[in-house]
């Protein structure tokens, strides 16, 4: 899962070089090495915002909406959320330490949770690594439809293509986690 991680991010930060333009390697490589994560698509999404004529920008916003939610708020947390065993029988739990308050409705008093937690397995893991492979040939491919290069380019049905793959994969990942069911 962290290797598929880190493919992702660095091709989504090819993709912000293809967008911004020709920047030298030297510049490149120390934006690489400044900007965390959430900045780079933070970046993409308002460039794609400001320039309607940008190839692909509708591409780029959804694989920044993706990529918001639910990529990587569940990537942080797999990474930084803690896990326990439960036992044979209930085996993995991941705990998801968070104040929320409720007041379901007018007349009732406010509740107030600190805790969640949720089965983790090896097919969840499986099915969100898929995901994520997925979102980094989805930014492949964006970033190869705006290259101008002719033996790199990819048609837009192309990307689309990837683009319906990316969200089956979530869509897949997110039920089976739904299955698995928050406690």
């Amino acid at each position: 899962m962290n290797a598929a991680w880190a493919h992702f991010e660095d091709t989504v930060f090819m993709l912000l070089f293809s967008v911004l333009g020709s920047v030298n390697m030297g510049a490149k490589e120390a934006v690489r090495n400044e900007l965390d994560f959430k900045p780079v698509c933070a970046i993409l999404k308002s460039t794609a915002i400001i320039d309607p004529r940008l190839p692909a920008r509708d591409h780029i916003l959804q694989l920044v909406a993706w990529t918001e939610r639910p990529l990587r708020e569940d990537r942080n947390r797999f990474v930084h959320d803690p896990i326990y065993f439960g036992g044979s029988d209930v085996g993995y739990e991941q705990y998801h330490f968070v104040t929320r308050k409720k007041k379901p409705q007018s007349f009732k008093p406010e509740r107030v949770t600190t805790l969640s937690y949720r089965s983790l397995t090896k097919p969840i893991i499986d099915r969100f690594t898929e995901a994520v492979r997925k979102a980094e040939h989805y930014a492949g491919w964006i970033n190869h439809h705006l290259s101008d290069e002719p033996e790199d380019f990819r048609a837009l049905p192309e990307v689309e293509a990837v683009a319906e793959e990316l969200r089956a994969a979530i869509a897949s990942y997110i039920a089976l986690t739904k299955s698995a069911g928050a406690k």
